[in-house]
């Protein structure tokens, strides 16, 4: 005759749980990595206001005091007052910014 054991109580997860957990997760990360790109770029933006609207109150006061500056010239008034400006790269935002005090 077999001997019925009484059976045993099962700890743990399944599978199915585990994974429903871990997509759970994944979601939730993917929100917060979608928000914190959002915060980042909207730091960057901030960022480049600033540099520019420090470029145009330098460029007016360049202005007031020896005319219009030429972009060369702008450049090398910012290395002057510490603003490191790759004129090369940025040479449609500084002709912006110079040809609007002229």
């Amino acid at each position: 005759m077999f001997l019925l054991s009484s059976p045993r109580k099962q700890s743990g997860f399944t599978l199915i749980e585990l994974m429903i957990v871990m997509a759970i997760v994944a979601i939730l990360a993917m929100a917060g990595l979608t928000a914190y790109t959002g915060y980042i770029k909207g730091a960057r933006d901030t960022n480049r206001v600033a540099i520019a609207n420090q470029m145009k109150t330098i460029a007016e006061a360049q202005t007031t005091i020896s005319g219009a500056p030429t972009p060369a010239e702008f450049e090398a008034y910012l290395l002057a007052e510490g603003i490191a400006w790759n004129i090369s790269t940025e040479e449609p935002l500084l002709a912006r910014v110079v040809g609007s005090l002229a």
